[in-house]
């Protein structure tokens, strides 16, 4: 797309996705998807040019961003609100690599990568894995969350995760 919304553009916030996987898709913003909310969906691959390769202005709940990639900085989401999702695996040239601005919440946000901020910049995150440690927030940690084999797309947690029944 010339415009937002690569792989999806909802014109309301109230559209919903259910388990979708959205993959390979290009825009200026929201590569993946704009606006709307996306449920058990898998964004991957895709890119914003400007920003946000994944999602923008969207609700992300029990989703998976991962290998998307931003021209400038949000490469997993920009400016969503995320709960119980994971960002691994994004790339941004500029800052921010999995997370730029928005909300997350029970999320892990881990292995993006970015010249500056590669997992979050400008968010309010409680109940996460991420790194380094946000100054605010609540109930946030910076332990790996093992997974079972990120190499090989296995994002299921280890039995000996710290992120297991933590959120």
């Amino acid at each position: 797309a010339d415009a937002v919304g690569g792989g999806v553009f909802c014109e309301s916030s109230s559209a919903v996705l259910f388990n979708c996987m959205l993959t390979a898709n290009a825009g200026t913003y929201g590569g993946g998807a704009y606006q709307g909310t996306l449920n058990q969906c898998i964004l991957t691959g895709n890119f914003g040019a400007a920003n946000s390769g994944g999602a923008y202005l969207s609700t992300l709940n029990n989703c998976i961003l991962i290998g998307n990639s931003a021209g400038v900085s949000g490469g997993g989401a920009g400016a969503c609100t995320l709960n119980n999702c994971t960002l691994t695996g994004n790339t941004a040239i500029n800052s921010c690599g999995g997370v730029s601005g928005g909300t997350l919440n029970n999320c892990i946000v881990y292995y993006n990568s970015a010249p500056t901020y590669p997992n979050y910049i400008g968010s309010i995150v409680n109940y996460c894995c991420t790194t380094p440690l946000p100054s605010s927030g609540t109930g946030n940690f910076t332990a790996a969350p093992l997974f079972v084999d990120q190499a090989g797309g296995n994002l299921r947690l280890q039995p000996s995760s710290p992120c297991v029944n933590a959120g």
